[in-house]
């Protein structure tokens, strides 16, 4: 049955003819196809499709790995799933927890997660905490209940005992973009301060003369509380004259009046005499300062700068785009990318225990645009 070489439409026909053959004949239909029919099939070992279904191509060469992924394509195979269970003690079901589903970097997080976890044979269970971690608590438990294979999280608080005890206990678990207090805990996140130090350096060079960080409740989040820490690090290097305690604004984005009336604030302390720069603290503080600033008549850049991360990609969000004129200065986030590789960094966990849990931080390219470029 095997094809050497790479003729694959006479291997294709092979196939064809095989599967289509009366399942009495060889055991095998589009319903009850099994490993063994895969590698009767592809004219190898049930070891070698054992391995090529368990993501372990690598040790498959190519023209084998074809003939394989030809065979699972064309009968339509899916490894069973309660067998393997029974098997490997695993039950192929991962928990991911993410502080806030509505929010568009939770969704693109989401989706690079899923990509990773279902190529992999892996069966994401996603949960929304809304911000509450009573809520994650809960969660975790009920995950837990449902003997998933490992946790990746993306915590609404930095103090967490029930996830470091679950850590303690074996359980493989990877944070996302938020970290947890007091365990080493394997993290994929984001290169932070460094983009925030040359985007406050840009600000200095541009003429601004007060930059100031907009910000939602930042006590309870690692990355929020991070990116203010970076921002004030970095006035106290180019802006030694100003107070740092002084630039911090904590607003309420789900009032629009709040908003308002902290840029009021704002621009009474200015008066005449300084040119503000507003870094917000993630993408959807810029939207709802963005539309703050407008209805007040404020000019961006002449009057005030506005800059901070794009959390979610609005360079490919088009009706955003038609708004938000001038464009945003901005620190580029990769939600995606850390989706996957959160994923892939838990599946390595499960597969090796002992692996060395360590943060990856992935860099984060600072793209200046019209909201931060004065006329000189």
């Amino acid at each position: 049955m095997a094809v050497s070489g790479t003729d694959y439409s006479s291997f294709y026909y092979c196939i064809t003819c095989y599967v289509s053959q009366p399942a009495q004949t060889h055991y095998m239909n589009y319903e009850k196809v099994t490993i063994s029919d895969i590698a009767k099939a592809a004219g190898v070992s049930i070891t070698t499709v054992s391995r090529y279904i368990n993501g372990k191509q690598d040790l498959i060469q190519k023209d084998t790995r074809e003939r394989i992924e030809a065979v699972i394509k064309m009968t339509n195979y899916h490894p069973n799933v309660m067998a393997q269970s029974l098997k490997t003690n695993l039950s192929h079901h991962i928990g991911v927890i993410v502080s806030d589903i509505s929010t568009p970097f939770c969704a693109t997080l989401i989706q690079g997660i899923s990509e990773t976890l279902l190529s992999s044979n892996y069966m994401p269970l996603f949960v929304s905490c809304n911000n509450s971690i009573k809520e994650e608590e809960s969660y975790i438990r009920s995950l837990m209940s449902r003997h998933v294979d490992g946790l990746i999280v993306n915590t609404c608080s930095s103090q967490n005992p029930l996830l470091i005890q679950q850590a303690c206990n074996g359980l493989p678990i990877v944070l996302c973009d938020r970290t947890i207090d007091d365990y080493n805990f394997q993290f994929v996140g984001s290169n932070h301060r460094d983009p925030i130090f040359e985007l406050v350096k840009h600000l200095k060079e541009q003429g601004y003369t007060l930059p100031v960080f907009f910000t939602e409740n930042y006590f309870a989040s690692s990355v929020r509380s991070e990116r203010r820490n970076s921002f004030l690090d970095a006035v106290k290097l180019y802006y030694p004259e100003i107070d740092p305690n002084e630039l911090t604004y904590v607003i309420d984005i789900h009032d629009s009046q709040n908003v308002t009336s902290q840029l009021h604030h704002l621009k009474d302390i200015c008066g005449k005499k300084e040119l503000p720069a507003i870094f917000c603290v993630n993408s959807i503080t810029v939207l709802h300062v963005f539309n703050a600033i407008r209805s007040l008549g404020i000019r961006i850049p002449d009057e005030i700068g506005l800059c901070g991360p794009d959390d979610w990609g609005w360079e490919e969000q088009s009706i955003l785009l038609s708004l938000m004129t001038p464009r945003i200065t901005n620190i580029v986030v990769q939600p995606r990318l850390i989706g996957n590789l959160a994923a892939q960094k838990l599946l390595e966990c499960i597969a090796d225990p002992s692996v060395t849990k360590k943060e990856t931080r992935l860099t984060c390219p600072l793209q200046i645009a019209g909201s931060t470029i004065l006329k000189h």
